[in-house]
């Protein structure tokens, strides 16, 4: 079951670093896309999250999302575009999220989790997501290269998974057996890689 939450690469980073693990936002979604029935999308679901006070006892919360904006052809923005809640673009929706939590607890540590790459569109020779370019926010590469910028625009960590992990291009079709999403077994190693990374922030 390739969305089992107890077997997914989160809960098993829980159990490597032993820090305890709490899920606020929901699968199948993205910053400004939702997926599979999802009616809310990252930009609406941190409102939520903050208005039942569930970031309360957090220290450090994750934040991955960002294929399934790419895959939904969701219009990219800029650094320009206004931050409300209402602008559906991705780099401002982005920006909503990291500021309501900061506005919300400015001593939280926030760690972006870039997305793997994806072997839905594309081909090998053009690397899949990282060389396919869709028409509102051009290929994954665009997107790490946006929410890069976002980062040290904020001053807040990132770890790249889509250059720089179990996943690549020779792989790739392997490991994500649907081609977007990973396998159980796939889960655990990049929970392996994870847990190094986040325990040293």
């Amino acid at each position: 079951d390739l969305y089992n939450m107890e077997l997914g690469y989160a809960a098993q980073v829980s159990r490597i670093t032993g820090k305890p693990l709490v899920l606020r936002a929901r699968p199948s979604a993205g910053y400004t896309a939702t997926k599979n029935g999802q009616a809310v999308c990252a930009r609406e679901d941190v409102d939520r999250i903050i208005n039942y006070g569930l970031f309360d006892d957090i220290d450090l919360v994750t934040i991955a999302y960002g294929v399934n904006d790419w895959d939904d052809n969701c219009v990219l923005g800029s650094m320009s575009d206004a931050v409300t809640s209402e602008n559906t673009n991705i780099i401002p929706s982005m920006r909503y999220v990291i500021e309501r939590i900061l506005a919300t607890k400015p001593t939280i540590k926030i760690i972006i989790l870039m997305p793997l790459n994806c072997a839905k569109n594309g081909n090998y020779a053009g690397n899949y997501g990282i060389g396919y370019a869709q028409s509102n926010n051009g290929t994954l590469e665009d997107i790490y290269v946006a929410f890069k910028t976002v980062c040290e625009y904020y001053g807040i960590e990132y770890i790249d998974l889509m250059h720089s992990s179990v996943v690549n291009r020779q792989n790739i079709t392997t490991l994500l057996p649907d081609k977007v999403h990973p396998s159980l077994e796939t889960h655990l190693m990049l929970a392996r890689e994870l847990s190094k990374k986040i325990n040293c922030f």
